[in-house]
């Protein structure tokens, strides 16, 4: 008799959307915080014009933090049924990524130069990120033997 196959459980939408949240709170308050923020004198509301940068590298504005924080309060009050977490995930990464899209197509999210933002790349990817781990979240993967046809994705019905 062969023996069964290992399984690995993934995290649930409920933990990821939490942990999410627990990430956007954190981001959010940072922006706020001097010493952290670079030149917060130089906050502004919105635009590419505010030199204020977190960690001296990724330029931050109010309604950019307010962004962080309106998600962070919304990770953590969908996050309390798997459904919730999951539109969460998808929703929510789907507004951040739109946000991000929709800088760098009309223009705030670039450089002098034209390149795009550092930060903006990375909350993208976050985005996407997001809407890719709400189908996977909670899943249950098959950890299959050499020679055999990679890693398998069940429900957890079966």
């Amino acid at each position: 008799m062969r023996s069964p196959e290992p399984t690995v459980d993934l995290p649930t939408a409920r933990d990821v959307a939490s942990t999410v949240g627990s990430i956007f709170l954190v981001v959010g308050c940072l922006g706020f915080l001097p010493g952290v923020t670079t030149n917060l004198e130089g906050l502004r509301l919105t635009g590419p014009g505010s030199s204020t940068a977190l960690v001296d590298l990724v330029p931050v504005t109010v309604a950019g933090n307010v962004v962080h924080l309106a998600l962070a309060l919304a990770a953590k009050s969908w996050a309390r049924t798997e459904d919730r977490a999951r539109a969460f995930l998808v929703v929510g990464g789907a507004l951040y990524a739109g946000l991000c899209a929709r800088s760098i197509v009309i223009g705030t999210g670039t450089t002098s130069d034209g390149s795009v933002r550092p930060g903006l790349w990375t909350a993208l990817l976050a985005g996407l990120t997001m809407m890719a781990v709400a189908g996977a979240a909670g899943r249950r993967l098959q950890i299959r033997h050499r020679g055999m046809p990679g890693p398998r994705v069940s429900d957890g019905s079966g």
